[in-house]
């Protein structure tokens, strides 16, 4: 199942990056496991819209750590307001604060999430910071998009590409209004599943119009289901 094998590279980044464990090199480790999740077609577009809906500039980034009197919040008082939203708003704010944090060249990434670094007045403890702005930073992206190759939105995902490749190329059909032509549509978007590895979670019926779904998908934990039925009366792309 191609879900399975997205989230067993996803957790295979996230070991390299969590196998550095040169404190130096942790902005480079950072950098290159976010790029690595991106390169993912799936995952970059998961995390395009999710940092769309909750967009930060980079004056609200800044104000965000900064208090009513101008003095930089302590982790325990910045924390809620970062995460009052939910787990979505959290990951949306991550990405686009590695994201300002790199483009104007802010190094030493753990010294810019007091969120994250120690507030108990004991000291400094690398050790500690470093594995909590792995957990508490970037994990949380990971587990998110873990959780959305779980969910149905995968599948839509995939059939949005259909959708796209049909309105860039068309279909080549000798009469569109005849019942072959719906079967070759059926047929067609049969082998462009297939070819996007979701063969091993879809029924597929073989006849048109009976009145018996063509595509049937579950989500990777069989919780809940997609039913798709072919017609030729849908509007094709020329």
């Amino acid at each position: 199942m191609i879900q399975e094998s997205i989230i067993q590279q996803l957790e295979s980044y996230y070991n390299m990056f969590v196998n550095i464990s040169v404190p130096s090199m942790l902005d480079f480790a950072t950098d290159t496991l976010f790029q690595r999740v991106k390169s993912i077609p799936y995952c970059a577009e998961v995390l395009e819209r999710v940092t769309t809906i909750h967009s930060y500039n980079s004056e609200e980034i800044e104000n965000v750590n900064i208090d009513e009197k101008g003095w930089p919040r302590e982790g325990f008082s910045l924390l809620p307001i970062i995460t009052e939203r939910g787990i979505k708003q959290y990951v949306a704010y991550c990405i686009q604060y590695h994201q300002y944090l790199k483009d104007n060249g802010k190094i030493d990434y753990i010294s810019h999430v007091p969120w994250l670094t120690n507030n108990t007045g004991k000291g400094h403890d690398s050790f500690t910071e470093e594995q909590n702005f792995r957990n508490g930073f970037v994990r949380p992206i990971i587990d998110f998009l873990i959780s959305e190759l779980k969910k149905d939105s995968f599948v839509l995902y995939i059939l949005n590409r259909y959708k796209s490749r049909i309105e860039r190329f068309g279909i080549n059909y000798k009469d569109e209004d005849t019942e072959e032509s719906e079967l070759k549509l059926h047929k067609k978007l049969c082998k462009f599943l297939f070819d996007q590895g979701l063969d091993a979670d879809l029924f597929y019926s073989p006849n048109t119009g009976n009145a018996i779904p063509d595509f049937i998908f579950s989500n990777i934990e069989g919780s809940k289901y997609i039913v798709l039925s072919i017609s030729n009366k849908m509007k094709l792309a020329k």
